[in-house]
């Protein structure tokens, strides 16, 4: 059988390694996201220069081409791009609570591991007698 103690040495042991596991992977994660976010952005800003200059073509000059589907379709693509932005918003705020949270969990148990450790280390008299 196990003691105690090294099932509670084990348990630190065990969640630092999956803490290395997952970090690297979060993090990977979170800056794919911030990226997606960026390209989204410029994607939104390139879509409505591309819509308002059609606008401004199709209001200058007597086409015989009809704008008006092309520039529908740019306003729709761009609800679109912005719901697509909303979500990998959300995804990103879930990813830094998962961060937070995990650093807050990963702190906690460091610090009740080092509380273990000192009450190890200094033998207190609980009967408040002396050996002498």
């Amino acid at each position: 059988m196990t003691s105690p103690s090294t099932s509670q040495e084990a348990e630190p042991k065990i969640e630092d390694n999956l803490f290395a596991i997952i970090k690297p992977a979060v993090e990977k994660i979170d800056l794919n996201v911030a990226a997606v976010r960026q390209s989204q952005l410029e994607l939104r800003n390139t879509i409505d220069a591309v819509s308002n200059e059609l606008q401004r073509i199709s209001e200058e000059q007597a086409l015989d081409v009809d704008l008006e589907p092309y520039i529908r379709r740019l306003i729709n693509t761009k609800r679109r791009v912005v719901l697509v932005s909303n979500i990998v918003q959300n995804v990103q705020d879930r990813l830094n609570k998962l961060q937070r949270s995990t650093a807050q969990e990963t702190i906690r148990k460091q610090a009740h591991q080092n509380v273990a450790l000192n009450s190890e280390q200094i033998p207190i008299d609980i009967a408040g007698t002396s050996q002498s």
